[in-house]
């Protein structure tokens, strides 16, 4: 126990890990059931990236995913020929970021941290987000930085 006391992490940050924390493992349990639609895309591009330059990799990314969006292309491409991670653990941590940035915005707005905990928890189309929305994820972590 004395460990813990001279840890001395505030209360707030130890909610917001937590419910952080929550989003990835929930993000990682139901993620490997979303294969099907959209996902079947994403992850054929992902595998195929890995392992490429930059840019092949975004001629290859493109041949998958038609699009000219460079924001998700490089996000894939970092995880997964940069750091290596497969795709349904890169995706679970970018939740966990988008949970931790929202909940901070929300408290920086003046709202209630349960508000924001009960937001990013149980949010319809956050979960939409956590699992198949992958380019707007990304556009959400990316304007709330």
């Amino acid at each position: 126990m004395k460990f813990f006391k001279k840890l001395a992490i505030p209360i707030d940050l130890a909610r917001d890990v937590s419910a952080c924390l929550f989003v990835i493992a929930f993000s990682m349990g139901m993620g490997q059931f979303y294969t099907e639609g959209d996902q079947m895309h994403y992850i054929a591009a992902y595998e195929a990236i890995a392992d490429s330059d930059l840019l092949n990799g975004f001629l290859i990314y493109k041949s998958y995913i038609t699009t000219q969006e460079p924001g998700h292309f490089f996000v894939s491409w970092i995880f997964s020929s940069v750091i290596g991670f497969n795709k349904l653990f890169a995706m679970s941590l970018s939740n966990g970021l988008l949970a931790f940035l929202l909940i901070k915005l929300v408290k920086k707005i003046g709202g209630a941290p349960s508000v924001a905990y009960l937001f990013v928890l149980s949010n319809y189309y956050f979960f939409v987000m956590y699992l198949t929305a992958e380019r707007l994820k990304f556009s959400f972590i990316f304007l709330q930085l």
